[in-house]
């Protein structure tokens, strides 16, 4: 079954998110817990990380307007790389495995995060990691 990427987290749950997995490092304000089905902050860029995209003099687009995000290729290939390596760590490997584990099953996995521009989010990269 399909792993689903393309999903905002406010959106309303449907049937067709399968399994719904928040995989933020902070929870959501305002966010009730029954709307995902399990919270994996480990899944999420290190505090590190997020404090060092949130510092740039122009925010990577997660942080950022979607219709006014600018976005060089050396600063997301820089974050690209800094978090494929934190998901390296045991803790993510972890729970990555469990996440194949449930995909080779045939479950629906949706990856779900507040970036508006999944294409720039670290959830396109975890879904290739995956």
């Amino acid at each position: 079954m399909p792993l689903l990427i393309d999903k905002h987290i406010r959106l309303t749950p449907e049937p067709s998110d399968g399994t719904r997995l928040c995989v933020m490092r902070y929870w959501p304000a305002n966010l009730a817990r029954h709307t995902v089905d399990d919270w994996l902050p480990d899944l999420a860029p290190s505090p590190a990380l997020f404090k060092w995209a949130k510092s740039q003099p122009e925010p990577l687009p997660l942080f950022a307007d979607p219709n006014d995000a600018v976005l060089t290729t050396q600063r997301w290939q820089t974050y690209s790389e800094r978090y494929i390596a934190e998901m390296q760590q045991a803790a993510p490997q972890r729970l990555i495995a469990a996440i194949r584990r449930r995909l080779a099953r045939g479950d629906t996995i949706s990856l779900l995060c507040a970036c508006h521009d999944v294409h720039h989010c670290h959830r396109s990269l975890l879904a290739e990691i995956i």
